[in-house]
This record gives C-alpha cells, structure tokens and sequence, in this order.
C-alpha cells in the first residue's frame, strides 16, 4: 500500500491535503482555545497545507507532460512529501509552543524552494508551452513570498505583524493560488471540453498584472479596490466569450468543471458591488463572502473535478460520474451555498453547518480515491 502511494506523484499529495483540510477545518472549529491568531490559523493552514498540496500533486504530475519531458523521479517528490508531511505535524505543535510553528514555515519554504528547482531545470529543457510553464513557476515563486510574510508576522516584538498579515493573505491567495488555478484552468478545461479556444499569448501576463493590481489596492488603495474588480470580471466574461463557453449538461465531469469557471465573473463582479457599497457605507461587510466565493467556489471545485478525473484516467477507469463522486460534487456546492448564508447572517449554526459540510467533502473523497490509490 505504502509503495502503491508513492508510485505517482498525485496520490500522495492529494490524499495528504483531504487529509490536512479535514483536521485543520475540525481544529478550526476550536479556534477561541487555540493559542494562535485564527486568522493566521486558517489561512495558512488552507493556502499551504490544503490547496498546496492539491497543487503539487497536479502540477508534479503534469509539468513534465506540458514540458514533453521525462516524469519527475519518485525519490524527488517523495522528498517534497515528507518536507510537507513533517511541516504539517510541527504546525500542530506550533498550535501550542511557538518555536515550532516558525520551523513549520520553514520546512515549507525548503519544500517550495525544491520545487522550483525541479521546474526551474525542466524549464530549461521544454520547447514547448514555455508560457504556461514560467507561469506555473511564477506563481509558486508568489507562495514562496507570502510564506515568508507570514513568517515575518510572526516574529516576536513585531509591531507591523498584522499588516504582514494582511500582505502574506492576499499574496497567497490571488498570486498564488488563484493565479496558478485561473492558468491550468484556462489550459486544460476547454481542451477537455473540445472547445475551439486558445489562451492568447498575453492571457497569462494580463490575468497576473489584474490579479498584482488588485491585490496592491487591497492593501493600499481599498476605494480602487472595485474597479480592478470590475475589469476582472469583464476579462474572465470576456475568455468565456471567445471559447464558446456552455454549461455541459450531458458529461458529469465537464459539468462540474465549467460550473467552476462560471464563479470567477461572478466573485469578481460581486465583489465590485460590495467594494463600491462600502465606499458610500463604510461599516458594510459580507464577512469575506466574495472571498469564500472564489475559493470555495471556483477553486475547490475545480480542484475536487481535476482530481476525481486525474485519479480515474491515471487509473485507465471510465470517466463515468459515480453516485459517491456525484455527492461529492453536490456536496462541493452545498459548502459555498452555507458559507455564503454565514456571511449574510452570520449565525454560529450555519459556520458549523459549512464546516461540517466542508470536513464531510474531503472524507468523502479520501472514500473514494485511497481505494483507487492503492490498487493500482
């Protein structure tokens, strides 16, 4: 069994991170007895120990396929695994002595620096798809920044540590993790979906500059905020334009996916309109709604439709939307519809309820791929 998880790289990270974001989630709930900011807690445990690891197990598996280059040796990734496993249990620790938790951080700067070191020397080979390929780099090397924010907010007799704070999020999750699920996304859903759609060459360099300007009037020009909003939403309308894009009602998989790309317009447009509102009534908040929206929305179910394909295709099984994998599916949904009641009224059932829902979601997919895993 052990060897069978490691014989390809996907599995062992993607079980990883169901795995972390059903104990960090549940640890979540327990946040006001934990000795740490729950605002740090949550985030970083998501940007890096949950979606993180989705995006190592796709990406170690599908770099080398874009670049037409030999797979990545199992001795290199088992080296990433065990970097991310072991900062995973100091985080823990760190939930109660401090020390650990700054080693933590740095067990997953090494991981992140060894990773681009492995793409950095494929990079060099490729002939091909270079574009897509820099900006997978790029964006990890925007993980690797907002690692190193967080880490600096949480030295001692730091008097700016909340504004890191603030810096390390919004870094980690529109440069990172937003930014390097918007370019696979762009990539492989319209050639799965055989739409007569290719990124322009600018796609990539445009989305990160939106993506870079949204996130500096964030943090410095918040009454811009709303207008990069806007032009966001218009470029991801824009994309779904040229690619013909429909809502597939016939395939389970496409279905799924496309419903992912339908929340980016609609959390960006969204967005603008809660940004614009609190121009005029400042103490106007949805508690992060837009927020959870993208995340939640776009990014966990993209991430939950590429690894349910990922792990039936590799397994050469018929890509045929199973009743567990359905569930999950709809459970995927029925996460973003409770968190998004919470940010409207905020009561503490409907936190649970998303929560719950959330931790049920990632048990369910740990059901339905270790059987997989560890058989072929």
């Amino acid at each position: 069994m052990y060897l069978k998880l490691f014989n390809q790289p996907y599995k062992a990270f993607f079980s990883l991170a169901f795995c972390n974001g059903a104990l960090f989630l549940l640890l979540f709930t327990m946040q006001h007895k934990l000795k740490i900011n729950p605002l740090f807690f949550h985030s970083y445990s998501m940007i890096f120990f949950v979606f993180s690891n989705f995006f190592y197990g796709f990406s170690l598996t599908t770099f080398p396929k874009f670049a037409q280059t030999p797979p990545i040796n199992q001795k290199s990734y088992s080296y990433l695994f065990f970097f991310n496993l072991l900062a995973t249990i100091l985080f823990i620790i760190g939930l109660f002595f401090k020390e650990a938790l700054l080693i933590a951080l740095t067990l997953i700067l090494f991981s992140f620096t060894l990773l681009l070191k492995i793409y950095l020397s494929i990079y060099k080979k490729a002939q091909i798809l270079k574009n897509d390929l820099y900006s997978i780099i790029l964006a990890f090397g925007m993980g690797v920044l907002s690692n190193i924010l967080f880490f600096v907010s949480l030295l001692p007799n730091n008097k700016f540590s909340d504004i890191y704070l603030k810096y390390a999020i919004n870094v980690g999750i529109h440069l990172y993790m937003l930014f390097l699920a918007i370019t696979i996304a762009f990539k492989m859903i319209p050639f799965f979906s055989n739409f007569v759609y290719r990124k322009s060459k600018t796609f990539n360099t445009a989305l990160f500059f939106l993506l870079l300007f949204y996130t500096i009037s964030q943090s410095y020009y918040p009454k811009i905020t709303s207008f990069f909003s806007l032009l966001l939403a218009l470029f991801f309308v824009r994309e779904l334009i040229k690619m013909h894009f429909e809502l597939n009602k016939h395939d389970g998989f496409l279905g799924i996916l496309h419903l992912g790309l339908i929340y980016l317009p609609l959390s960006f447009f969204l967005d603008a309109i809660i940004k614009i509102t609190q121009i005029f009534e400042p103490s106007f908040s949805l508690n992060f709604f837009t927020l959870h929206l993208l995340m939640l929305g776009f990014l966990n179910t993209i991430a939950i439709g590429f690894i349910a394909r990922i792990s039936l295709a590799h397994a050469n099984l018929a890509l045929k939307l199973s009743k567990s994998l359905l569930a999950a599916f709809l459970l995927t949904q029925v996460v973003v519809i409770f968190r998004s009641f919470y940010a409207l009224w905020q009561g503490e059932f409907l936190f649970y309820l998303a929560i719950g829902a959330f931790v049920l979601l990632y048990f369910l997919m740990l059901f339905i791929i270790l059987p997989i895993y560890v058989k072929k």
